[in-house]
């Protein structure tokens, strides 16, 4: 998850105004003009140099590194800094025979008067301005201006255009300044962090702020970019999905490895190949192309299933809705799994382009067995099916790889659902190909070593669980199995 927060500014208005807004807010650096947070809300005096990440010698001492001015002001004032999190409630504190706020005090007039001379400061930060430490000044910016990077601030005689990236979120506090300082200007600032779905639109004129948190749509990401920034993005996206994906050669597997491969790639020979009707990615075709797509995909499943089942027949694993079948095909793809990912550049899984023959034979095989999953799912939940994934909602975008695809829906609107197990299987498949190397670390991992060993399993269980609303069990369950370890 990304904690890039995109964002664009537009502020236009006389030239009076342009040049009093330049004067007051900017600074020229590089040849661009930025937004200088310290002219627009300058940090005050009294809380210069005072900071929450100051280590007091009694947090050193614990090694939970308690902030140097919090434990200061809680000596002061006799209370702690948030309530129900005392000091003087931590058993390493109390080891030490400081029971009491007399104790406490006591102790750091002893060890650590900076921690009592800091809170001093800072407690008379807070009458001056509001801010106990210079850090929490900055969140009334919105962000740290030390990680805002611009890719553009141009200054014209009637308007400002700036684009940059900030951490976490965009400056809104500064926005609003601007807008309460000059009146006169007509202001805009659109911001996207799509990792945590926010996404905020401030409008300013006359003085007149409006705020809005708008859906994370395909509209909104143009009007934020711009039209020419994502039609360019679009189109180098696109080419590179339509270029055939070429074979990169795979780093030497471990040797215990070896036997196992050997025996799969000669099984591999003429497994029959999945051949949709259009190549490519489904999120980058027309509607009607992806729905015949799904439709082929919906007519094959017992096709393909009888295949998977006839491949996998001399390995002992008998194919059938069963918990024996769970476990055989859980052992079978954490010891044959690895082996049938293909390094690529680029993705011929996604595209199919080159069709998935020779060298990657196996990607028909890892398609297979994600379809006798979600085959095995709808047979334990009856009231879940294939659909093609096409939800308009908020953090969905055409960008969005699953859109189009074929995916494990439910009837409900759970959250879990829908579920794309296709992607899934490629997933674990590619992680188990990354931990077989001998030489190499893995660059890729798909959850714990637990959910490796019994992926379908797994899986299975999940989907049931949430199948049946019961979230909390499944969750819990989920993110125990996805701890990488």
């Amino acid at each position: 998850m990304t904690d890039y927060c995109q964002n664009r500014l537009t502020i236009e208005g006389s030239a009076e105004a342009i040049g009093a807004f330049a004067g007051d807010c900017l600074s020229v650096q590089g040849g661009l003009h930025l937004l200088d947070f310290e002219k627009i809300l300058p940090t005050p005096p009294a809380i210069k140099g005072l900071f929450r990440s100051t280590v007091s010698k009694l947090g050193a001492e614990f090694m939970n590194q308690l902030s140097s001015g919090c434990v200061g002001m809680e000596a002061l004032t006799r209370k702690p800094m948030q309530p129900a999190q005392s000091l003087l409630d931590d058993p390493r504190v109390r080891r030490i025979g400081l029971n009491t706020y007399d104790d406490l005090e006591r102790w750091l007039h002893q060890n650590d008067p900076a921690s009592l001379e800091l809170g001093r400061k800072c407690l008379a930060a807070f009458d001056a301005c509001g801010c106990y430490f210079e850090d929490d000044w900055r969140y009334r910016w919105g962000c740290d201006p030390g990680r805002v990077n611009y890719s553009q601030a141009n200054l014209g005689e009637t308007s400002y255009h700036a684009a940059f990236v900030s951490a976490y979120a965009a400056p809104h506090g500064i926005f609003l300044e601007i807008a309460r300082r000059h009146p006169g200007l007509t202001c805009r600032l659109a911001a996207l962090e799509e990792g945590n779905d926010y996404a905020l639109r401030l409008t300013a004129s006359n003085g007149v702020v409006n705020e809005e948190s708008p859906a994370i749509t395909d509209a909104f990401i143009d009007e934020m970019e711009g039209p020419e920034e994502v039609a360019s993005r679009l189109d180098d996206e696109r080419a590179f999905y339509e270029e055939p994906a070429t074979l990169i050669a795979q780093p030497l597997r471990h040797v215990r490895h070896w036997l196992a491969e050997r025996k799969l790639k000669r099984a591999l020979a003429g497994y029959p190949v999945y051949t949709p009707p259009h190549s490519g990615v489904e999120w980058m075709m027309s509607e009607q192309d992806a729905r015949e797509n799904f439709e082929f995909f919906l007519a094959q499943r017992s096709h393909r299933i009888e295949i998977l089942t006839r491949f996998l027949a001399p390995y002992g694993v008998q194919l059938d809705f069963s918990e024996q079948t769970k476990r055989a095909l859980d052992g079978w793809l954490a010891t044959y799994g690895a082996f049938l990912y293909v390094s690529e550049e680029g993705n011929s899984f996604l595209t199919h382009n080159p069709e998935w023959v020779g060298p990657r034979s196996g990607l028909n095989v890892i398609l297979d067995v994600a379809i006798f999953i979600g085959e095995f799912a709808l047979r334990e939940s009856p009231g879940l099916v294939w659909e093609m994934d096409v939800r308009s909602e908020s953090g969905r975008t055409r960008s969005d790889h699953g859109f189009q695809r074929p995916a494990i829906h439910a009837a409900a609107p759970f959250s879990i659902f829908p579920r794309d197990v296709i992607d899934q299987t490629y997933n674990i498949c590619h992680s188990l190909c990354e931990a077989s190397y001998m030489l190499q670390e893995s660059r890729f991992s798909y959850g714990s070593r637990p959910l490796a060993r019994h992926f379908v399993t797994k899986t299975l269980r999940h989907t049931y669980l949430c199948a049946r609303d019961d979230f909390e069990t499944a969750n819990n369950e989920w993110i125990q199995d996805s701890r990488a370890g």
